[in-house]
């Protein structure tokens, strides 16, 4: 009996060898394997600075040819500046092929299937390993599912798309991306009353209200319901473009950028994720290399001006006037960041020859932008609360209904004239335009509510 348990346990460490040598082997054929070709580049027509960063990643690549990190780098490089986009989605297969753990590496390789091709139907398989991967990351990802959930609704599988959108709304219940998404599986379904309701809690996002404003004005019409529809579809004509969804995937990469115009895409990312420290140290490092580019003063003026910093941000828009004069932005965001430095100093109890001068010019500023387009209900708007706070109340009055007049689509535009009529007492036709202000807000913006609470508590 000893001899054969012996016996046997001898042939038990014989198969655990054989085991242990056939995954070695296995292990070494795919180690051994050949990497895909490296791609080749012809630079002497790109930016220098774009030419430089992708000899160096090329570089990275060849000495480490099985890198998954050095080959997403290459693709993220050139996706990030714009440039040799077949090379990149070769560089995130090879990178998927390396690590397919990783979600980014399908991902990418997936939205040039379906953005420079569209190829949809082939995009699906790798968005499914996405999501895959990106399930077991910590924290999970929900920007695949997402793109999924797109990608299955354009070709025409509903009930897939409708899942994941849900799945993502169950983790994620403030989701835009995903609730702007149900709307559209309600539209499809014929669900109008539904879709109608979904859409309109996406008008106060940046990211959502134009895409949300035309796909209203079209359920409006199903309804049956011609005027509104011709509201949201003159909104969806005076809004501007919506900024892009937030991708964390994206905001990797987008910091590889090398030209100016490459650039502003994360500055405009930064700022949707509310991260203006960030997007300012960013732009200041644009206008040092830059000075004479009205656009970085412009856009450093307007964040400096949300954050309150009205020293700074009246350095860079006086500079941006001297630059382009033919410009209306400078001239009305000048006007802006002079209303608020009045209303700030007014606040705090400070000099009232500071405050008047400030709101004449921001008046002055405001005017002239107006010369320059009469129908700009912004200029309209700061004009209007310019005016007020200088004690002409009327002739603010008039160009705070002017502001909502020319942009309807702008919350704040009907805020300041419902809180304006609010004040004179007109409740009526205050009510009807902060009921539109909320209707327009983001979500963390309870102004309009708070005013219409007050006037609730008025009328008790």
């Amino acid at each position: 009996m000893d001899v054969i348990v012996t016996l046997l346990e001898g042939k038990r460490w014989v198969f655990a060898l054989v085991v242990i040598v056939l995954l070695a082997g296995v292990g070494l054929y795919l180690w051994q394997r050949p990497v895909a070709d490296i791609p080749e580049f012809p630079l002497d027509r790109q930016d220098p600075a774009v030419a430089k960063a992708i000899q160096e990643a090329r570089d990275a690549v060849v000495k480490s040819p099985r890198s998954a990190d050095a080959w997403g780098q290459l693709g993220s490089l050139l996706l990030a500046n714009q440039v040799f986009a077949d090379a990149a989605y070769a560089c995130f297969l090879e990178a998927e092929r390396l690590d397919p753990k990783n979600p980014r590496w399908p991902y990418f390789a997936a939205g040039y299937l379906v953005v420079n091709y569209g190829r949809p139907a082939e995009a699906v398989p790798l968005l499914e390993r996405s999501v895959t991967a990106a399930e077991a990351t910590n924290p999970p990802h929900n920007t695949p599912r997402l793109f999924l959930a797109e990608t299955l609704l354009t070709l025409g599988r509903v009930d897939e798309a409708d899942r994941h959108f849900q799945t993502v709304r169950e983790t994620d219940r403030n989701n835009v991306r995903a609730l702007f998404g149900l709307g559209r599986v309600a539209v499809v379904r014929g669900r109008w009353d539904e879709s109608r309701a979904v859409f309109e809690r996406c008008l106060g996002d940046p990211r959502a209200r134009k895409r949300a404003s035309i796909q209203l004005a079209a359920v409006c019409e199903h309804l049956g319901n011609k005027p509104a529809a011709d509201v949201h579809s003159q909104n969806a004509e005076r809004l501007p473009k919506d900024a892009d969804w937030f991708d964390p995937f994206v905001r990797e990469y987008l910091p590889l950028a090398k030209r100016n115009r490459d650039k502003y895409r994360i500055i405009d990312h930064l700022e949707a994720e509310g991260k203006f420290a960030d997007a300012i140290e960013r732009l200041a490092l644009m206008a040092n290399e830059n000075p004479d580019d009205d656009s970085v003063h412009i856009a450093m003026g307007n964040l400096l001006g949300k954050v309150g910093r009205w020293t700074e941000a009246e350095v860079h828009l006086r500079l941006a006037r001297k630059l382009a004069p033919q410009k209306i932005q400078p001239h009305y965001l000048l006007a802006a960041v002079l209303l608020g430095r009045a209303e700030s100093i007014h606040a705090a109890k400070g000099d009232e020859a500071r405050v008047n001068a400030a709101l004449a010019e921001s008046v002055d500023l405001a005017q002239h932008a107006l010369k320059l387009r009469s129908d700009y209900g912004l200029a309209h708007m700061i004009l209007g609360r310019a005016l007020r706070q200088f004690g002409q109340r009327e002739a603010g009055l008039k160009a705070l209904r002017e502001a909502a007049h020319c942009s309807p689509q702008y919350s704040e535009n009907h805020l300041f004239l419902g809180q304006a009529l609010a004040e004179d007492g007109n409740n009526a036709e205050a009510r009807v335009h902060l009921q539109r202000a909320l209707l327009f807000s983001a979500p963390d913006d309870t102004r309009a509510k708070d005013a219409l609470d007050k006037l609730d508590a008025k009328g008790k």
